[in-house]
C-alpha cells in the first residue's frame, strides 16, 4: 500500500515534469509537449466576461484547453467558436456520463470542439464510494462508458477529486479499487 508520502512524492516529480524547459529532453522525446489550462479554474471569470477571459488565456500563451461548464447562454458552437478565434485548441471535454438523453451531448461535444478525449467530471461526490459494493457498481457504469466512447472513436477519462483518496473501502482507497477495476477494463 502507497503512503501518503509516496503519492506527494509522485505527485510533485509529475508536477516538476511538466516544469521542465522543453529542450530539457532527458528521456530521448522528440515531440515537444504542451501545456493545457482546465477552463473551470478560471470559471468565475469566463462567468464575467466569457470572450475576455478566452481573449486573455490566448494572449498569456496558452494554446490548449479543457473545456468545463460554459454559463448560461453559452452553446457549444459559440463556445467553439471563441475558442477558435483566439486560436485554442481544446485537448479534453469535461461531459456527462453517456447515459441516455447524454450520449447524444457526448458525441456533440466532441464533434464540435474536435476532440477525442472526453473526461466524466465526477462532480458533486457519489455516495457509492462508501462502500465496496458502491464502488464497483461505479466501475460498471465507467467501464460501460468506456465501450461507448470507444465504439464512437474517442477515449474516456475520468477527473479524480480528494474523496477517491480519502474514502477506503475493503481496506483500500476507492481510487486504488478504480484504477484496478477500470484500468484494467480499458
Amino acid at each position: 500500500m502507497k503512503t501518503r508520502r509516496d503519492f506527494l512524492q509522485l505527485t510533485s516529480m509529475g508536477i516538476m515534469g511538466t516544469c521542465l524547459p522543453e529542450n530539457f529532453n532527458f528521456l530521448g522525446l522528440s515531440q515537444k509537449k504542451k501545456m493545457s489550462v482546465q477552463l473551470y479554474t478560471i470559471r468565475d471569470h469566463i462567468a464575467k466576461d466569457f470572450k475576455g477571459a478566452i481573449k486573455k488565456l490566448s494572449e498569456l500563451g496558452f494554446e490548449n484547453v479543457e473545456t468545463a461548464f460554459w454559463p448560461k447562454g453559452i452553446s457549444l458552437n459559440q463556445a467553439a467558436a471563441v475558442l477558435n478565434e483566439n486560436n485554442l485548441k481544446v485537448s479534453s471535454c469535461h461531459i456527462e456520463l453517456p447515459i441516455g438523453e447524454y450520449q447524444k451531448t457526448f458525441l456533440e461535444t466532441a464533434k464540435v470542439f474536435n476532440c477525442k478525449n472526453m473526461i466524466w467530471h465526477g462532480w458533486p461526490e457519489d455516495k457509492l464510494y462508501s462502500s465496496i459494493e458502491g464502488t464497483r457498481e461505479l466501475v460498471k457504469i465507467y467501464n460501460n462508458a468506456n465501450k461507448f466512447a470507444k465504439a464512437n472513436g474517442l477515449s474516456f477519462g475520468l477527473h479524480n477529486h480528494w474523496w477517491e483518496f480519502r474514502n477506503k473501502v475493503d481496506g483500500k482507497f476507492v481510487y486504488e479499487v478504480l484504477s484496478i477495476k477500470f484500468l484494467t477494463q480499458q
